[in-house]
């Protein structure tokens, strides 16, 4: 069976002016899903939700596993963290897995309340600038201005 659309390898996750929550989306204005693998079954298992998952949440999730484990229950899947620690507007974090890259960052502008963030999940691996430049073209200068890689 052909398809009649191209399976989409460049997604963007966050939220939008005059919508509540946030979402995957195929453009800025265009088709929302809540999870990544809804546009691309290739999308690796570990970006499908991606919110706001920093190190603590994934120490966390280890913590859970072992709980699991221990009390014979099945394992929660594990995440990765895709955004800094530091919660401060800009703040950025490049992630690469099976040959996807996302750029997560915490993103203030259109949603203030804590924890909002945005990203863009690429297939290929991308370098900081190259992901950044993406980003821009997509969210404009306002969302991705200040953007800094850390740790």
């Amino acid at each position: 069976m052909s398809r009649l659309f191209p399976v989409p390898e460049l997604l963007f996750f966050g939220c939008q002016e005059r919508e509540l929550g946030h979402y995957w989306w195929l453009t800025p204005s265009g088709s929302r899903r809540c999870d990544a693998r809804q546009f691309n079954p290739a999308v690796p298992q570990v970006f499908r939700f991606t919110d706001g998952v920093t190190d603590e949440d994934v120490r966390s999730d280890e913590r859970r596993r072992a709980w699991a484990i221990r009390e014979k229950r099945a394992p929660r899947e594990l995440r990765i963290a895709v955004l800094p620690a530091n919660r401060r507007q800009g703040g950025a974090r490049l992630t690469g897995v099976e040959g996807w890259t996302y750029l997560g960052w915490w993103d203030y502008v259109v949603d203030k309340r804590p924890g909002s963030n945005s990203g863009v999940l690429l297939r290929g691996e991308y370098d900081f600038d190259y992901m950044r430049a993406i980003a821009e073209g997509m969210f404009g200068v306002e969302r991705t201005k200040g953007l800094v890689l850390c740790p």
